[in-house]
């Protein structure tokens, strides 16, 4: 009995879960482009323009986030040796913050 009640409940729970992601990433989201608009970040195509010109490198991954109330856009990278590299950027100045290897 208890079985099929968590075989029926299960589902459920794992559709809140889901939900609930995919509204927290709306939400970030739409903060994201909330931001651009109010001109506190730079967009993502202009942050990418100048990274290529200083970083060379293919991008696969970006993150944007805010740490003690700075945006931040961190991207990782993989070099012409195939090494990963991780570059941060200040979202509003567009400045290299920090850039290392992971």
């Amino acid at each position: 009995m208890k079985s099929a009640a968590l075989a029926l409940v299960a589902p459920i729970l794992l559709l809140a879960v889901v939900s609930g992601a995919a509204e927290g990433a709306r939400r970030d989201h739409d903060e994201a482009r909330e931001a651009v608009e109010r001109h506190d970040i730079r967009p993502l195509d202009e942050i990418l323009a100048r990274l290529r010109d200083k970083t060379p490198g293919e991008v696969v991954k970006v993150t944007l986030a805010r740490e003690r109330g700075v945006w931040l856009y961190e991207f990782r990278l993989i070099d012409r040796k195939g090494h990963v590299r991780r570059v941060e950027v200040d979202a509003a100045s567009g400045m290299v913050t920090d850039a290392g290897e992971d």
